[in-house]
């Protein structure tokens, strides 16, 4: 007669249980540890000291040479940037802004591809009469402006508008109050009505055109005093610094500078924080792996997160170069250098995650079935890993909400700023209701087990899952062999 399998050999002590164990738990268990080795430890510490290191180093470099690399931009902007004021020659400027309206001198409006118009504005400082300050206000109508001639802007007729030698390259300009001490252009007792004056002594075709932008519309003016006051401190450029071949590639940049930022800071925040919190939360669709893509992905996070706060200090050090401000003035910028921090300890501490406490204690089934209860330096720092996540993803949603908003401010585009706030918030809840349903899913499973097998009574909250002559046990056992 051939000997049985393995499986249903029977022991050399006839198969009773040790007598220091109940009957009922005579069970063979055999542990697997896969974080607990004292190598796996060694190698835990060694990343993470690279890794913070690493952290460091590039946080200093982005520090170091993003004002350096803006040094090639410190030039004043265009006068069609949307709320720039720059010192501009009263022939450059109207050249400049008349190239895609088919050239020449003469009114402008200032626009955006979008057709969103700003209005310019020309102010004499009274030092230089070739010179003049361009300032773009979009909060004003659509104003027609046209090169300033100080010499003659004191003949005022009674309809406020002034007629100009063509030959002096000036043509019709707004009546205007000048302070004869400082200079200052007060236009807050004059305003524009109508088409006939405008177009009645000149007939450009594109005075015409923007003539009628104004037909029967008041245009309120508005007193200068605080832009001569932000030219006088130093905050506006001379007209000996602007360059007007150079001027629109500089706007260009910048806007192309904030356009990189805010992509980039959406992919972090909206695409990879996103990405990293989905894998923890449903690690049960992929147990082994979840972790993998959980590191990658707040990694991939934070170094989003530094090249577009880099981006950003780079572009805001060239702006305040020819516009004047400092760093740090707005809550954007603030929560901009949190949301850095942040990303970069959550990144750091990730690496730093303690063993557990069962894999310190002894390999046997007694130690594992009665132990893991209380509070321990795992589960303190999941609490706070969790809690920071979470944190960041509210607190990335919000700054990408701002950032769009400033940007739709300052370049006159539309604002997509709520579209985001819809697309995270759904995000978010198609989330936690997939978490809400395997949750459920999966007690419903436990619930008949129990029903069917009273006695299956598992500690710490484990499960198993049967396999053949195998069970595995999801807990703080990882592995146990059913014999």
């Amino acid at each position: 007669m051939p000997p049985p399998p393995p499986n249903q050999r029977r022991p050399a002590d006839g198969g009773r249980p040790p007598p220091s164990l109940p009957r009922r738990e005579a069970t063979t268990v055999v542990v697997v540890r896969r974080w607990g080795h004292r190598g796996r430890r060694t190698t835990t510490r060694t990343t993470t000291t690279t890794m913070t290191i690493t952290i460091i180093i590039a946080m200093m470099i982005a520090i170091i040479v993003a004002p350096r690399a803006t040094a090639a931009i410190r030039v004043p902007p265009s006068p069609s940037d949307a709320k720039v004021v720059a010192a501009i020659a009263p022939g450059a400027s109207t050249r400049h802004l008349q190239e895609e309206e088919g050239g020449g001198d003469g009114p402008v409006v200032v626009g955006d591809d979008d057709g969103d118009d700003g209005v310019l504005t020309m102010v004499w400082d009274g030092k230089d009469p070739s010179e003049a300050v361009a300032v773009v206000d979009e909060d004003r109508e659509d104003r027609p402006v046209v090169p300033v001639c100080p010499e003659d802007v004191r003949e005022c007729h009674s309809g406020g508008i002034v007629e100009r030698d063509p030959d002096s390259g000036c043509a019709f300009y707004p009546c205007p109050d000048i302070d004869e001490e400082t200079g200052v252009v007060d236009w807050a007792d004059d305003s524009i009505e109508g088409e006939e004056e405008l177009v009645g002594e000149w007939e450009d075709e594109t005075i015409s055109s923007l003539a009628a932008t104004v037909e029967e519309k008041d245009v309120a003016a508005h007193a200068d005093e605080q832009i001569l006051e932000e030219m006088e401190g130093g905050g506006v450029g001379s007209a000996s610094s602007y360059q007007s071949s150079g001027a629109p590639d500089v706007v260009g940049s910048r806007r192309s500078s904030w356009v990189a930022h805010g992509t980039i800071g959406a992919l972090a925040f909206g695409l990879l924080v996103p990405a990293a919190i989905s894998s923890s939360l449903l690690r049960d669709c992929m147990p082994v792996r979840w972790v993998y893509v959980h590191v990658g992905t707040n990694t991939l996070s934070f170094v989003a997160t530094l090249v577009a706060v880099g981006v950003a200090v780079a572009t805001m050090h060239g702006t305040i170069a020819v516009e004047g401000g400092r760093h740090m003035d707005e809550r954007h910028h603030v929560a901009g250098l949190l949301l850095l921090l942040l990303v970069s300890f959550q990144t750091a501490n990730g690496f730093m995650r303690p063993p557990r406490e069962s894999d310190r204690r002894d390999d046997d089934a007694r130690s594992y079935a009665t132990g893991g209860g209380g509070i321990t330096r795992r589960r303190l720092w999941h609490c706070f890993h969790v809690t920071s996540g979470l944190f960041i993803f509210v607190l990335g949603a919000c700054q990408v909400r701002s950032g769009l908003g400033l940007f739709a401010d300052r370049f006159g585009v539309p604002d997509y700023g709520m579209a985001y706030v819809v697309y995270i918030s759904s995000l978010a809840v198609t989330l936690i209701g997939v978490k809400a349903w395997m949750m459920w899913r999966e007690k419903k499973k436990m619930m008949t087990r129990k029903s069917s097998n009273p006695e299956l009574q598992l500690p710490n909250g484990g499960r198993i899952v049967n396999n053949g002559d195998q069970a595995y046990f999801h807990g703080f056992v990882d592995f146990v062999q059913v014999g």
